[in-house]
C-alpha cells in the first residue's frame, strides 16, 4: 500500500512540475511572437489532460459513498463524529488518549 501511495505522489509532483514548466515555456524570450500559439496549444495539451483525469477520477468520487464500506463497520468509521464531539475531545483530551468520545 505504501508503494502505491509513493507511485501516486510521485506521478501527482510530476505532473506539476509538467504544469509549471509549460507555462514557464509562455515566459521563454523565444516565444515572444509565438506566444498565442503556444498558449493555444499548451491549452489543448492541459484540456486533454482535464478529460483523461475526470475520465479516471470523476467515478471514483461519484461512487464513493459505497466503495470500500460495510454494513457492519461503525458510521464514524467513515463519517465523522463531528466537528463538536472532535473538539471537545481535543480540548478534554480525550482524543489523544484514545477514549471514544462522549
Amino acid at each position: 500500500m505504501a508503494l502505491l501511495g509513493a507511485t501516486w505522489l510521485s506521478h501527482l509532483v510530476l505532473g506539476y512540475i509538467a504544469c509549471l514548466l509549460g507555462l514557464v515555456v509562455l515566459l521563454r524570450p523565444e516565444a515572444r511572437g509565438r506566444r498565442p500559439g503556444v498558449a493555444l496549444r499548451l491549452g489543448l495539451v492541459y484540456a486533454g489532460v482535464a478529460v483523461v483525469a475526470a475520465y479516471l477520477l470523476l467515478p471514483t468520487l461519484l461512487e464513493s459513498r459505497w466503495l470500500a464500506r460495510s454494513m457492519w463497520e461503525p458510521a464514524e468509521y467513515w463519517d465523522s463524529y463531528g466537528a463538536r464531539r472532535v473538539l471537545v475531545a481535543l480540548a478534554t483530551g480525550g482524543l489523544l488518549d484514545g477514549a471514544r468520545p462522549p
